[in-house]
């Protein structure tokens, strides 16, 4: 019989505890996944910080680019 795991939040210290169960785990009875309830929410959180990502990173050239002298 397997053993579930279920990640309920994101935690440093669970991952590196869970992944030390993994690699310990010879037997292969240690199942893990992620409990999502509302998988569109979590897509949808996903994308904003990507462009939350994609916006700091023009920030920060367009900052390069007026130090430099770059921008007109």
């Amino acid at each position: 019989m397997k053993a579930r795991v279920r990640i309920t939040r994101k935690s440093p210290l669970k991952a590196l505890e869970l992944g030390f169960a993994q690699l310990a785990d010879l037997t292969g009875t240690v199942v893990t996944h992620t409990q999502c309830r509302h998988p569109e929410r979590r897509d949808a959180e996903a994308i904003a910080s990507d462009w939350r990502h994609v916006g700091k990173d023009i920030y920060a050239a367009s900052r390069k680019a007026d130090r430099c002298g770059l921008a007109k």
